[in-house]
C-alpha cells in the first residue's frame, strides 16, 4: 500500500540544499569583529537560522549592543554587513539532498524552493553557482517559476512560507516541507505545511515537537519508503 500520498515538496535552500551555513558565518564574523566583538559562535548563528534579512539584522544589532555595551546604528551596521557580503561564488550541496530531490522529481512531485534571499542572490547561489553539481541539480530537477524568494517581496510580511501558500493552487496540507531551522519550520506550520526536519543539522533538535507535523528522516539519510518512489 502506498503510505505516501503525493505531495507538493518544498525545499528550504539554506542548509538543506546548499550548504551555505559555513560562508553566513565567516561573513558574519568578520561583521562582529569591526564592532570589537570576536566571541560570535554557532550558539548565536542558530538564533537567526530560518530568519529574514531585516530579523537576521535586528538579531545581530541586539547582541552587538549587549555584548559591546556600544550603540549600534542601523544605518552604521547596514553599510557594515554590505563591506562583508556572504562570497556565494562556489556553495557545496548538502550530502545525500541530490538523491532525495531526484527521488522525489522521479516520482512526478511537483518541487519548489524556498528562500529568504534576493532573487538575485538566489541565482548566485543556485544557477550561477560555480559548483556545475549544484547548477544542475536546479536546472534538471525545477522549474524556475518554483523558486520563491522571501526578500523579492519585501511588503509582504508573510514570508517565504506566506508566499508560497498564496502562490500554489493545492493545499498546505497536501505539500511537504524540507526545512533546517526552527523558525523555517514554525513559519511553515503556521500555514498549515507538514514539515519534515533535517535531524543532521545541529541546530534546534530539541524543538522539534514543537514545530513538526511529522519526520520523514533527515537529509543524508535514506527515505524508509524509498521504494515507493521507484
Amino acid at each position: 500500500m502506498n503510505i505516501w500520498p503525493k505531495y507538493t515538496t518544498i525545499f528550504d535552500y539554506d542548509g538543506i540544499i546548499g550548504d551555505t551555513e559555513p560562508i553566513y558565518m565567516l561573513a558574519i564574523n568578520k561583521i562582529c569583529h569591526e564592532f570589537g566583538y570576536y566571541d560570535y559562535d554557532e550558539e548565536y548563528y542558530c538564533s537567526q537560522i530560518g530568519c529574514n534579512l531585516e530579523q537576521s539584522n535586528q538579531v545581530l544589532i541586539d547582541l552587538l549592543r549587549c555584548k559591546t555595551k556600544k550603540k549600534v546604528d542601523h544605518k552604521h551596521f547596514s553599510e557594515v554587513r554590505l563591506k562583508h557580503k556572504p562570497d556565494f561564488s562556489y556553495i557545496e550541496l548538502i550530502p545525500g539532498v541530490k538523491k532525495i530531490v531526484e527521488l522525489y522529481k522521479r516520482a512526478d512531485w511537483d518541487l519548489y524552493i524556498a528562500s529568504n534571499s534576493s532573487h538575485d542572490e538566489f541565482m548566485q547561489k543556485t544557477l550561477n553557482n560555480s559548483n556545475k553539481e549544484m547548477c544542475d541539480l536546479i536546472k534538471n530537477n525545477f522549474n524556475l517559476q518554483n523558486f520563491v524568494c522571501g526578500d523579492d517581496h519585501s511588503v509582504n510580511d508573510k514570508g517565504k512560507y506566506g508566499l508560497i501558500n498564496e502562490k500554489i493552487s493545492i493545499k498546505p496540507k497536501d505539500c511537504l516541507v524540507f526545512e533546517d531551522s526552527f523558525h523555517g519550520a514554525s513559519s511553515a506550520k503556521s500555514f498549515g505545511f507538514n514539515v519534515s526536519f533535517n535531524l543532521d543539522m545541529f541546530n534546534y533538535t530539541h524543538n522539534i515537537s514543537k514545530c513538526h507535523n511529522k519526520i520523514i528522516g533527515g537529509i543524508g539519510t535514506e527515505p524508509k519508503n524509498e521504494s515507493i518512489l521507484r
